[in-house]
C-alpha cells in the first residue's frame, strides 16, 4: 500500500455489510502502526506513541495495542489523513512534530526551551497527560471545534427562535411523523414465552399427533419445570421400558404371541408365573424379534422395542387427566401436597382395590428414530395395599404410610393415575390410630367433563301422550252397531262445557299435528255414521 496517496481507507472504517470495522482498516490500521513504530523520534521511552483517535486527537500516549484498539473504535481524527504529522510523516521536507530541534518547531516551543534549559527531559514531560483545564482548552484551539465552525449557532436568538410552536396543524404533525426515523424490528422467536404463545395455566398438552409413531407417544399430559439430566441403573431403566411395552396397545399382540411360547415350552405355567417371566425377558425377547425378523415388523413397533436411551429427563411437574402433580421433593415445605398418587386396580368398586403411592420422581424417555419421541413416566414408592390398608363402615380409607410395597415395579403412566392426598386420621382419643395412618382424599379434577344430555324434561312431557280423565258420562254415545274397538282409542271427542280452566291450558299446548289427526277423525267417524243413517 503506498502512504504517501492512498490513504481512503482511513473514511471506510464501518460498512454496512460487515460487523465492526471493515478488513480493509483493520489491515490499514496494522500499516500504520508499522510506520509509526519505525521512527524512533516518535516512540517514548515506554514504547507508547500518540493516538490519533477521534478522542485522543495525538494529545495521549499509549501502547501499540491500545492505539489499534481506539482506531478500530472510533477512527481517526479529522484531516488527519492529509499528513501523520505527529507520527514521523514530513511535510514540506521536515518534521511537523513539537520535538525540540525541529526544522518546522513553533516559536513559543522555542522560548519553552529557553527557559527550561538544555538539561530538561522532553520525554518524560510528554508522558504527563493534560489535566481537565488543558483538555478544554485544547478542544477549544481546535479548527473543528463546534465552536469555532458554528458560532451562530451558539447565540441566545439562535436558541429562542428553535422553541417548537405550541399548536401544530394536523399537516404538520403527520410531515413531523413522516419524517422519523423508521427502526425495523422483529417478533419474538417462536421458543421465547409471550402473552400470543403462552402455554394456559391448566393446559395438560392435550392429544399428540402420532405421524404413524405408537399411541403410547402421543398420550395427553405436559410436564413443566427445569428439567435436569439423570441416569437409570440398568435395572430401573428395564423396568420402565418393559412397563410401557406392556401397556402399549399396538404391543399386546405381541404380549399374547409371547405367552402362547411359554405355554408350549412349560406346560401346566400358571398365570402368576408368566407375569413374573413377562416382567423379566419380554423387553429382550421383542427385542431380538425386531432384529431378526425386522422386515415383517412394522417400523413405529421397532423403534419402541430397540428401548429408550441410557440418560433421561427429570423435572418437577407435570399436568394430566385435570390433575396438577409435584414430586414430593419439589412439593416438600409448600402448603399444598401434589404428590399423592392412585391408581386404580381391577375391582373398581372397591376401595381397598387400589394402589396408592407418592410420587418420587417424573422422567422422561427419550426414543430415537424417525417412529420415535418422549415418553413420560412416574417413579412412585408404592404402599401395601394388601396388609397396610383398611376401610371402615363409612367407606374412609386408611394407609399405613410408612409399609412400602411392590419396589420392582414402581412406574406408571401419568395417564393412569389420579390425585390424592394424606391426612391424619380422624377419630375418638382412645382409638384414634397410631400416626403411621393416614386417612386418603381424593383430589377432584379440574376439567371440562363433556355431558351428553338427553331430551329436556319439559319436552318429555309436550310430545308425549296427553291423558284426560273423563267419566262415563261425558263419552260419546255411538249409533247403532258401532262396537267400540273399531274407534282409535287416542281419539276422544270431549264437550265445550266441561272443560275447565287447566285442562284447556293444556290442549292448547299439545302438538299441533295430534290435533290433526284428532280432528281427521272425528270427521271420519261422523261420516260414517251418516252412511248408515242413509242406509
Amino acid at each position: 500500500m503506498n502512504l504517501s496517496f492512498d490513504r481512503s481507507w482511513m473514511a471506510r472504517r464501518k460498512s454496512s455489510t460487515e460487523i465492526g470495522a471493515t478488513a480493509e482498516f483493520r489491515a490499514g490500521c496494522q500499516v500504520f502502526l508499522e510506520y509509526a513504530y519505525s521512527h524512533p523520534e516518535c516512540v517514548n521511552n515506554r514504547n507508547q506513541i500518540r493516538c490519533p483517535c477521534w478522542k485522543c486527537k495525538n494529545n495521549n500516549y499509549l501502547d501499540r495495542d491500545m492505539v489499534n484498539y481506539h482506531l478500530l473504535v472510533s477512527g481517526f481524527m479529522r484531516n488527519y489523513e492529509e499528513c501523520w504529522w505527529a507520527h514521523g510523516q514530513r511535510r514540506d521536507g521536515g518534521y511537523t512534530g513539537n520535538k525540540p530541534g525541529s526544522r518546522s518547531t513553533h516559536r513559543m516551543d522555542e522560548m519553552v526551551h529557553d527557559i527550561a534549559g538544555p538539561d530538561f527531559d522532553w520525554e518524560q514531560a510528554r508522558e504527563q497527560p493534560m489535566n481537565s483545564d488543558a483538555k478544554a482548552f485544547s478542544k477549544l484551539l481546535e479548527e473543528d471545534h463546534p465552536f469555532r465552525r458554528n458560532r451562530e449557532n451558539f447565540r441566545k436568538g439562535k436558541v429562542e427562535n428553535d422553541i417548537p410552536i405550541p399548536r401544530l396543524s394536523g399537516t404538520e404533525l403527520r410531515a413531523r411523523v413522516m419524517r422519523l426515523p423508521v427502526v425495523p424490528f422483529d417478533y419474538f422467536p417462536d421458543e421465547v414465552l409471550t402473552k400470543a404463545n403462552r402455554v394456559p395455566r391448566n393446559d395438560d398438552g392435550g392429544n399428540v399427533e402420532l405421524n404413524g409413531r405408537l399411541s403410547v407417544f402421543g398420550l395427553p399430559g405436559r410436564a413443566y419445570g427445569k428439567g435436569k439430566r439423570v441416569f437409570l441403573s440398568e435395572k430401573e431403566l428395564h423396568a420402565a421400558h418393559n412397563y410401557i411395552l406392556i401397556n402399549c396397545e399396538e404391543i399386546d399382540e405381541f404380549v399374547r404371541m409371547y405367552d402362547d411360547e411359554l405355554k408350549v415350552k412349560h406346560p401346566g405355567i400358571t398365570d402368576k408365573d408368566i407375569e413374573i417371566n413377562r416382567a423379566k425377558e419380554f423387553a429382550g425377547w421383542i427385542k431380538e424379534k425386531a432384529l431378526m425378523e425386522g422386515s415383517t415388523i412394522p417400523a413405529n413397533v421397532q423403534a419402541l422395542a430397540m428401548g429408550p436411551d441410557m440418560d433421561q429427563i427429570s423435572r418437577n411437574g407435570y399436568k394430566v387427566n385435570g390433575y396438577e402433580f409435584h414430586t414430593k421433593a419439589y412439593g416438600r415445605g409448600k402448603r399444598t401436597t401434589n404428590s399423592g398418587v392412585c391408581v386404580l386396580g381391577d375391582c373398581y368398586n372397591e376401595l381397598s382395590h387400589a394402589f396408592y403411592g407418592e410420587l418420587e420422581e417424573i422422567l422422561e424417555l427419550s426414543y430415537k428414530g424417525t417412529y420415535g419421541g418422549y415418553i413420560n413416566l412416574f417413579k412412585c414408592r408404592w404402599f401395601d395395599s394388601e396388609k397396610g390398608i383398611r376401610v371402615d363402615r363409612h367407606g374412609i380409607v386408611d394407609i399405613d404410610v410408612h409399609k412400602s410395597a411392590y419396589s420392582n415395579d414402581p412406574f406408571v403412566l401419568p395417564t393412569q393415575t389420579k390425585q390424592v392426598y394424606y391426612t391424619p386420621s380422624p377419630g375418638k382419643k382412645r382409638d384414634r390410630p397410631p400416626t403411621d395412618w393416614q386417612t386418603i382424599i381424593h383430589t377432584p379434577a379440574r376439567r371440562r367433563e363433556e355431558v351428553i344430555s338427553g331430551e329436556f324434561y319439559q319436552e318429555e312431557i309436550l310430545h308425549g301422550p296427553t291423558v284426560i280423565n273423563v267419566d262415563d258420562s261425558e263419552v260419546i254415545q255411538l249409533d247403532g252397531e258401532d262396537e267400540p274397538d273399531e274407534i282409535d282409542p287416542t281419539l276422544i271427542l270431549v264437550s265445550d262445557d266441561i272443560i275447565d280452566i287447566e285442562d284447556e291450558e293444556l290442549l292448547i299446548d299439545t302438538d299441533s299435528e295430534s290435533e290433526s289427526e284428532a280432528d281427521d277423525g272425528y270427521e271420519s267417524i261422523q261420516d260414517d255414521s251418516d252412511s248408515e243413517t242413509d242406509t
